[in-house]
């Protein structure tokens, strides 16, 4: 007698269906599912170009030893989005994601900015529900918030963790004096083959990112870094390749 036997994965998606349905109602979006499970239909192309982009570089170093870091993550899209293609691509990887966040939006302005001081505050993210989010998805083991004013934090975190070194960092701070910070730490600790992607240098609304690269790239000498940039995406604007 024949017997139709379940699908491979049936238990274990039964147990993510109700989980998720449960998630839904904490944080208080109803209809998160019937949004998220259909990106194609909703998310515009550049979102979706964006997101091509972020997983075409981070395939270029995943052969590259060295943890994984975001500088400034927002409602943490992104974040999320390179620790899922790192669980795909990587499952058994002993790699950490790092991801420095002040949650009090755009903060640290500077001449080298322009005139980009009337969006102080914008970008805030939120904590509890990107925490929730990371505990539902299982990568609170190994996905690290560290809150804070990122000209106070990174120094810290260097001081309290001189054996770490990355493989992949996300610049994404927007203004000059916390990129510039990011960019002195990370340049540090980058393995050779890492990458170091900039979501808006070069950009004229955010001159202050683009000002802060050029800086590292000329402190660094020539043939340091090869400068390149996803041709079918606007965003990340440019990734150096460490040589």
């Amino acid at each position: 007698m024949n017997q139709t036997r379940p699908e491979k994965f049936t238990r274990k998606d039964k147990a993510y269906l109700a989980k998720r349905k449960q998630l839904a109602e904490n944080i208080g979006i109803s209809n998160l599912w019937s949004i998220a499970d259909h990106f194609g239909l909703y998310s515009g192309v550049q979102t979706i170009g964006t997101r091509l982009a972020v997983y075409e570089i981070l395939k270029e170093c995943l052969h590259v030893p060295g943890h994984l870091v975001e500088f400034g993550s927002w409602k943490g899209a992104n974040l999320l989005f390179i620790a899922k293609v790192l669980e795909l691509l990587q499952p058994n990887t002993h790699k950490h994601l790092f991801s420095f966040d002040s949650f009090e939006g755009l903060q640290t302005f500077s001449q080298k900015d322009g005139n980009s001081k009337h969006l102080k505050g914008e970008y805030k993210g939120d904590e509890e529900v990107l925490k929730a989010m990371i505990d539902f998805f299982e990568f609170d083991e190994w996905i690290h918030l560290i809150k804070g004013n990122a000209l106070e934090t990174i120094p810290t975190f260097e001081k309290e963790n001189p054996h770490v070194m990355f493989s992949f960092a996300y610049l994404d701070f927007d203004l000059y004096e916390p990129t510039k910070v990011a960019l002195d730490f990370v340049g540090k600790r980058l393995s050779p083959g890492g990458i170091i992607a900039f979501d808006e240098a070069l950009m004229n609304t955010w001159p202050g990112e683009g000002e802060a690269m050029i800086e590292f790239l000329a402190g660094q000498g020539a043939g340091a870094y090869q400068v390149k940039n996803i041709f079918f995406s606007r965003q990340p604007t440019a990734y150096l390749i460490k040589l």
